[in-house]
């Protein structure tokens, strides 16, 4: 009866998506702790940092908040692209059971907004196919590679993946390859200028040897007193 209902593309189905992700947080979410994995990228860490002086129950919100939100995602762009013939919230149901079956998917994690960025870059691959101008498309999905990076590290391998997605579904240019790097380096620029300004990079007395000049002057001061 309840595959029926989501096959049909009933509204009853947001609402039983709903009471499943609450039953979620019940028996298995509620109470749970951040986990921390090798690769912990920098936005991770600052989220980790925020939701640490925030209530507990804050924690099991976002996740839930990860699972909802890429649940009903990935239907729409099952949906919108016709990769199924007949419209449905089957996909959103599937997405919601193997969460729950799943323990990586039930605690914070860096993996949790890797697949989010994940199911965008799915997105805007579809896109790609038949886009005559295809340019910034792909420079989005180099983007949202570089900031899946920053959550986790190890999600680096999203370039290839994307790279040859792209070569699959378009010839790729110079220009394109030049745009996708382009992409995700962008936002590791930026990462490493945030973390060059915030005095956190081992590179900071290199490039910037002035930093520290005001300490010095008040050195030199004390010792002539």
């Amino acid at each position: 009866m309840i595959i029926r209902i989501f096959k049909e593309s009933n509204p009853l189905s947001y609402l039983i998506s709903l009471v499943a992700l609450v039953v979620i947080w019940v028996l298995w979410v509620e109470g749970v702790v951040v986990t921390e994995q090798e690769g912990n990228g920098l936005l991770y860490e600052l989220l980790t940092a925020m939701l640490s002086v925030m209530p507990q129950w804050m924690t099991s919100v976002m996740i839930l908040l990860f699972i909802g939100t890429q649940a009903y995602h990935w239907n729409l762009i099952i949906t919108n692209h016709e990769v199924i013939y007949k419209k449905s919230l089957l996909p959103m149901l599937f997405v919601v059971v193997f969460a729950a079956m799943q323990s990586a998917f039930l605690t914070l994690n860096p993996v949790l907004p890797v697949i989010s960025i994940t199911i965008f870059i799915l997105d805007k691959l579809f896109s790609v196919y038949k886009n005559p101008k295809p340019t910034g498309i792909i420079f989005d999905c180099g983007f949202l590679s570089g900031v899946a990076c920053l959550f986790w590290f190890p999600a680096l391998t999203l370039f290839p993946f994307v790279f040859f997605s792209l070569f699959i579904l378009k010839p790729l240019s110079l220009r394109d390859i030049l745009v996708l790097i382009l992409g995700i380096t962008t936002p590791l620029f930026l990462a490493f200028v945030y973390l060059l300004m915030m005095d956190t990079s081992p590179l900071m007395s290199v490039l910037l040897p002035f930093q520290h000049l005001d300490c010095y002057v008040d050195r030199v001061a004390l010792l002539q007193q």
